[in-house]
């Protein structure tokens, strides 16, 4: 049985059809669980978790970012730091609750020196009544006061 959260990912894929897009994924189920769904979608697809050697996650960016329209699903934990993926789209599957790993996630997109999007497009796909409102709320409500407390340093962040 698949669930609302993936037809609605599923909608959006197909909605982006021309454009590559990054899908984070918090947890190894959902990765497994996604890596089948866009392999349907995408002839250009790629998966970077946990079991993705060091070495392979620079050549899997490679060639992601070489793509026109390929779609990568990484967890933010293994690709969040040190890669360089771009894309115009930035779909969050699943988010943890430090909101440091989500600048860092969405910092990918953001690379100084390398191809930039001006314009990055976020989506998070969040079920209704579930944990998913409650992270993305205290996300919010972090980055609300980070800004209060030191203007501007989350968009510098990114």
């Amino acid at each position: 049985m698949v669930n609302e959260k993936v037809k609605e990912l599923e909608t959006v894929l197909k909605e982006l059809e021309s454009h590559r897009v990054i899908i984070w994924a918090s947890y190894i189920e959902e990765v497994r669980l996604l890596k089948k769904l866009v392999h349907t979608l995408r002839s250009e697809s790629w998966v970077i978790d946990g079991s993705t050697p060091a070495f392979d996650r620079l050549f899997i960016t490679e060639q992601f970012n070489r793509s026109q329209d390929g779609v990568l699903v990484a967890n933010p934990a293994v690709a969040g730091e040190g890669l360089t993926i771009l894309a115009p789209y930035v779909i969050y599957y699943s988010r943890g609750w430090r909101l440091g790993d989500r600048i860092q996630s969405l910092g990918r997109s953001h690379r100084p020196g390398a191809e930039q999007f001006n314009n990055v497009t976020v989506i998070d796909v969040v079920a209704k009544d579930t944990i998913d409102e409650r992270v993305l709320e205290a996300l919010e409500g972090k980055t609300e006061l980070l800004e209060k407390v030191r203007p501007g340093t989350v968009r510098s962040m990114v």
